[in-house]
């Protein structure tokens, strides 16, 4: 993938002499450069100091489009009636200008990746008489632009295939090939509908030189993907927070942003500051906004009106945790109670995160203190961490989410990855809690076809959990869905209760992924870091969605239902 891009120079009203067109010909074609390498990020010498930089944004029938939102990641500007902007940059910060697209518009796409900005000093922009001029041009969305769909999936998190402990586990670039091959079929099954996608970082597990890999499963996708970045996608071997990005921003352009589709305003934001460990390794953070975001952000907000719905994208969850901590008011989270009262004076907002490798959903109550804010933590699309298997930690499969907005009303569902050919061990191992069969070539099939969106829990018999209760895992579930309901074939219906925090139970189908990784002699065995118990014998990590019945019969079948918060029931049978 190229870095760069060739943009359209803005001449204005002067026009230039032949020399002066060649030496511009010759320092664009010096800015078209191969991708980078492993070592050393590609990034063109950069200038210094304030500089003004003006340009000029078209649709796609060359007409000026007024009243479009500019920024450099620092000030903002508007375009006149002419199309034209001026912003006052400052080249010691500044490394970018983007556009806020305005609803029914799309940047250019380019091998997956929206084109809505370009790069400041010696890159994207050609300075004339001490002036940068930029160009941009924006499609005009033909579908209905109220009407739209969004792929969100968190932390596909490769290594090398000769990275990780051992032959058993953690490349997960076949796991990242599943996920591309099935993103790629469901977005293009989405005909003329608006669709873009949003990956909530943790791109590459800091090997920087899988950022092409990324790029280029990007190019497969049938829509624009928008990219945030995670901790593990800032180079390790940098001795700041700025310089581990530059990575991330030599392929993927700015780190925080903003466009509009539909009703909706949608913010992308990063929310790691990153520090050196004591190895003097850039692998340590903080969870929140540096100074600079945290004013960026306010200014953006600031031309949105408070009965806009707002989606806000960070790769670490800012408001609720799984564990149920509210992350938006810890003194260890900067910016965050400020962050919080700020989205708080908007009708409605979802905040999608990833970071934690499991489902969480927390909708805040008309009278808590941040009425209409709703929170959406995302699992790992390519499965546990360290096994890269069919399932996370949690029990939630390897999937994504895919959203449907028309006008104001925003749905979801999960959509598990019905490819699953990566093998960590050789063989695919034969679960007998997996509820669904693999066919030879690694096609999840359930009930007569491929793995979909029907596919939202799973249950587990009685004795399971060396108990009288049968248990239902409901991957998305949150407090808007209905009852989760257990009927018996012997004793009818009976409502399922959640399993409290203070239980503290694992899923059991991923304790027996556990376990078979545990005994096959691989060397995260003796790791500290692929646990399902602490030290103290407690459930490591306790699934948020777990519910449970009790059950008198020795032997019975049944069929849990249960009905999402948008009306669509979902059920699945168990016997023993």
């Amino acid at each position: 993938m190229r870095p760069y891009h060739l943009v359209h120079i803005g001449m204005g009203s002067k026009q230039l002499n032949m020399k002066k067109i060649v030496l511009m010909l010759l320092f664009l074609a010096g800015t078209w450069s191969c991708s980078p390498s492993a070592s050393s990020p590609d990034v063109p010498e950069k200038e210094t100091g304030e500089i003004t930089v003006t340009g000029i944004i078209y649709d796609d029938s060359t007409k000026p489009l007024a009243d479009v939102l500019v920024s450099d990641g620092y000030i903002f500007a508007k375009t006149g009636a002419d199309g034209r902007f001026s912003l006052e940059s400052d080249l010691n910060k500044a490394k970018f200008v983007y556009v806020v697209q305005p609803s029914g518009y799309q940047a250019p796409v380019e091998s997956g990746q929206s084109m809505f900005w370009k790069r400041l000093g010696k890159g994207d922009a050609q300075k004339i008489n001490g002036v940068y001029q930029l160009r941009f041009t924006l499609n005009k969305i033909k579908s209905d632009a109220d009407k739209f769909s969004m792929v969100i999936a968190g932390d596909p998190q490769p290594r090398a295939r000769t990275a990780g402990y051992d032959k058993f586990a953690y490349h997960s670039l076949d796991c990242n090939e599943d996920m591309w091959k099935d993103m790629s079929e469901y977005t293009s099954s989405l005909g003329s509908r608006q669709v873009f996608g949003i990956m909530l970082g943790d791109l590459v597990h800091e090997n920087m030189s899988l950022y092409p890999d990324y790029c280029n499963g990007l190019a497969r996708l049938n829509c624009a993907v928008y990219s945030v970045i995670g901790n593990h996608d800032n180079d390790p071997s940098a001795t700041d927070d700025e310089a581990g990005a530059a990575y991330f921003e030599n392929y993927l352009g700015p780190r925080n942003y903003s466009f509009n589709a539909g009703k909706f305003h949608i913010v992308v934001v990063d929310n790691l500051i990153m520090q050196l460990n004591s190895s003097r390794q850039l692998k340590d953070y903080d969870q929140g906004l540096t100074d600079d975001i945290w004013k960026w952000l306010q200014k953006d907000l600031s031309y949105v009106d408070y009965s806009t719905p707002v989606i806000i994208c960070s790769h670490s969850p800012m408001f609720m945790l799984s564990s149920g901590g509210d992350r938006s008011l810890s003194a260890a989270t900067r910016h965050g109670a400020d962050y919080a009262l700020l989205l708080s004076k908007y009708k409605k907002v979802y905040a999608w995160a990833g970071h934690m490798h499991a489902a969480f959903n927390y909708v805040y109550g008309p009278s808590s203190k941040y009425p209409g804010i709703e929170a959406h933590t995302v699992s790992r699309v390519t499965g546990s961490l360290w096994v890269n298997e069919w399932l996370c930690e949690d029990g939630t499969p390897r999937g994504y989410v895919v959203a449907d907005v028309d006008g104001e009303n925003l749905t979801w569902k999960f959509k598990p990855i019905a490819y699953q050919t990566a093998k960590a061990v050789g063989e695919v191992p034969a679960y007998t809690l997996r509820d669904y069969a693999l066919t030879s070539d690694g096609v999840a099939m359930r009930n007569g076809r491929k793995l979909d969106e029907t596919y939202q829990l799973r249950a587990y018999p009685r004795g399971t959990y060396g108990d009288n209760y049968v248990y239902a895992n409901v991957f998305m579930y949150d407090e808007a869905w209905g009852e989760v309901k257990f009927t018996s074939s012997k004793s009818g219906p009976v409502v399922m209760t959640k399993v409290s925090e203070k239980t503290k139970k694992y899923d059991a189908a991923y304790k027996e992924v556990f376990d078979f990784y545990k005994s096959a002699g691989s060397a995260l065995s003796s790791s500290s870091d692929f646990v399902l118990f602490n030290k103290s014998g407690e459930v490591a990590n306790p699934v948020p969605h777990l519910f449970r019945c009790y059950s008198s019969a020795e032997s019975d079948s049944g069929t849990v239902t249960v009905t999402d918060r948008f009306g669509n029931e979902y059920s699945t049978t168990v016997s023993w």
